[in-house]
């Protein structure tokens, strides 16, 4: 098996984004052989007109590998992040998907993860306790799904819906997978706002819901 981890770097994030990258390479480094390669797609998006979504789906299409790794150029991987998705499809060969607790600079792993989860539980849920960016998901369900590049926030949990919606196989592992850095300034150079996100995520969620009625 291999890995593409897909990096979108947007307007003022290169330096950090050069963090990100190391951190790929140092938990491949350390992992005790389950994938057999990892390449580094870094997105650049300097002038911020691709978008992340459009970004993460450049990446994925020029990738060639069976596994594809989101990470955000913000956020960085942990050393152990190899080792447990190689032992996650030890024990599940057939996995589609794989997510870690959800840990912040500011608080570590947030006492709202919700793990282990269901895809009922992603919908009761919602945003809060659930899935982050950090995660491994199987390459060909990637190509199928591609991030909605009209959407500038909460497009990702869009494409988690999509993505695990019909019972496909996934995991949330107890242990994070990433580190997300919430204390690192967005690419326009502010601060993040989590009531934007989580509000974005709700309009999200609520039209799954009108389009996964019968």
């Amino acid at each position: 098996m291999n890995v593409s981890a897909i990096i979108p770097v947007g307007p003022g994030h290169e330096r950090v984004a050069r963090q990100a990258v190391a951190s790929v390479w140092d938990a491949w480094h350390a992992d005790d052989g389950d994938f057999s390669s990892v390449e580094v797609c870094v997105v650049p998006d300097h002038a911020g007109h691709k978008g992340r979504s459009r970004a993460r789906n450049e990446g994925v299409s020029g990738a060639e590998a069976d596994w594809i790794l989101f990470l955000d150029a913000d956020d960085l991987l942990l050393v152990e992040s190899f080792r447990l998705a190689g032992d996650a499809l030890m024990c599940s060969p057939g996995l589609v998907g794989i997510w870690g607790a959800i840990m912040t600079e500011r608080l570590g792993v947030t006492g709202k993860n919700v793990c282990p989860l269901s895809f009922a539980q992603i919908l009761h849920h919602r945003a809060v306790g659930t899935l982050s960016m950090g995660c491994f998901v199987r390459a060909d369900r990637a190509r199928a799904t591609p991030f909605d590049v009209n959407l500038s926030n909460g497009e990702d949990f869009d494409f988690y819906l999509r993505l695990l919606a019909g019972g496909v196989p996934f995991v949330k592992l107890e242990e994070p997978l990433a580190l997300i850095r919430d204390k690192v300034p967005n690419c326009d150079g502010t601060e993040g706002e989590e009531g934007q996100w989580q509000e974005a995520c709700d309009l999200v969620f609520d039209r799954y819901m009108e389009r996964a009625e019968p």
